[in-house]
């Protein structure tokens, strides 16, 4: 998690950097897994956003 200086837009909270993976199960029986990187509420109200490239 990368601490930046930017704030919760619903509960006002701090926002960090941080990774999120999902992983899939195909009807095969393969995996699939995305990642990508996420600003996240550090207060849990659920906010999260990914990060986009034009983003500063």
């Amino acid at each position: 998690m990368k601490n930046i200086d930017r704030q919760c837009p619903e509960c006002g909270g701090q926002l960090v950097i941080d990774a999120w993976e999902t992983v899939n199960t195909n009807d095969d029986g393969t995996f699939h897994m995305e990642s990508s990187l996420v600003y996240k509420c550090i207060q849990r109200c659920g906010y999260m956003k990914e990060v986009e490239d034009d983003d500063s």
